[in-house]
C-alpha cells in the first residue's frame, strides 16, 4: 500500500459549548512545521514507528484544533501519523488551565508501535491499537473514488457512540452522547486501488474528538469489503453501536498514563514544554 496518498480534511473555526450555546473562537490551525506554533513543534518532536517499519510520517496539517471550557482546555490540536499510506497513530497535544501540557496518543495500527522523543522511548505498545470488523450489511466498495466517498459517509452515519464521565469536571456517572462530525478528519486512498481507501471520522463532545471511527476498504481473499474499527481519544468509559447493536466498549482508563497501552497520555508538562527554535 505504499502508493496510497493521504488526503486531509481540516477543521478550522469555532468550538460550540452545548450548555448555553456559547461560541468561542478556536486558535488558528497551523502546520506542524510552523516554527511559531509551540503545539506544532511538540508534535514534530515525536518519532513514531510500527515495529519492523520505517519512522512514520507526521501529517503536517493538523486534523482539528479546538478549545473546551468545560474541561479547562485552553488549546488542543490533533495530528495523525501515517505509514505505508494509512494512518498508524493519532496524537492530541493540549494545554489545560493552571496545569500544563498533556500529550495524548492512540494507536491506529494492528502492529506493535513505539514512540520516541529526544532519543528516549516514551510509548511502547505491543498490543493492536484497533481491531477491524466487517461493517454489517455494507455494500461492495464502489468502482469510483467519488462513489466510495459517498459510501464512507453513509456507513459512518450508521454508528453512534457515548461516554460515561466522572468528577471533577463532570457529574458522577454522567452520560455524554457524542455527535459525529459531518466530514472525516482524514481521508486516505489510491484512485486506482479500492482496497486502499479509507477515512477517519470523529465522534465529538462539542468539537473535542472523543472516539475515532475508521472505515476502510480492505481485502478479504480475492474480494474487497468495507470494514470498521473504533479507537478512544479519552480515558473515560466508552461504548459504540452500529445501528441498534452494541459493537464496541472500553472500560474507564482515566487518566491513561500506562505507556504499554494503545491509549496513552503523557504529562502534565510545563506549558512552555515545546522544543526551542534553533
Amino acid at each position: 500500500m505504499t502508493s496510497c496518498q493521504v488526503m486531509i480534511t481540516r477543521w478550522v473555526g469555532v468550538v460550540l459549548v452545548a450548555a448555553g450555546a456559547v461560541v468561542h473562537d478556536a486558535p488558528a490551525v497551523r502546520s506542524a512545521t510552523d516554527p511559531g506554533d509551540p503545539i506544532a513543534r511538540i508534535a514534530a518532536s515525536y518519532r513514531l514507528a510500527p515495529v519492523g517499519k520505517p519512522v512514520a510520517r507526521l501529517v503536517e496539517e493538523p486534523a482539528i484544533r479546538w478549545t473546551k471550557p468545560a474541561g479547562e482546555i485552553e488549546d488542543a490540536t490533533l495530528f495523525f501519523w501515517t505509514s505505508d499510506g494509512r494512518p498508524i497513530a493519532a496524537g492530541t497535544f493540549l494545554r489545560q488551565k493552571n496545569v500544563g501540557m498533556y500529550h495524548e496518543f492512540q494507536s491506529l495500527t494492528v502492529r506493535p508501535l513505539r514512540a520516541e522523543r529526544d532519543g528516549r522511548a516514551v510509548w511502547d505498545c505491543a498490543q493492536p491499537g484497533i481491531v477491524f470488523a466487517p461493517v454489517p450489511g455494507a455494500p461492495v466498495p464502489a468502482g469510483t473514488t467519488g462513489k466510495r466517498q459517498i459510501q464512507l459517509k453513509t456507513l459512518a452515519d450508521e454508528f453512534r457512540a457515548e461516554a460515561v464521565k466522572e468528577p471533577p469536571f463532570y457529574g458522577k456517572h454522567s452520560v455524554y452522547k457524542f455527535r459525529l462530525l459531518p466530514r472525516p478528519l482524514l481521508r486516505y486512498g489510491d484512485r486506482d486501488r479500492p482496497e486502499c481507501e479509507g477515512a477517519i471520522f470523529a465522534f465529538v463532545q462539542d468539537t473535542d474528538p472523543e472516539v475515532l471511527l475508521v472505515v476502510e476498504s480492505r481485502p478479504q481473499g480475492k474480494q474487497v469489503r468495507w470494514e470498521y474499527a473504533l479507537a478512544p481519544m479519552t480515558g473515560w468509559q466508552l461504548k459504540a453501536w452500529h445501528k441498534d447493536v452494541e459493537v464496541w466498549s472500553i472500560k474507564n482508563r482515566h487518566p491513561g498514563h500506562d505507556p504499554a497501552e494503545p491509549y496513552f497520555v503523557a504529562g502534565p508538562f510545563p506549558a512552555d514544554d515545546a522544543p526551542r527554535n534553533e
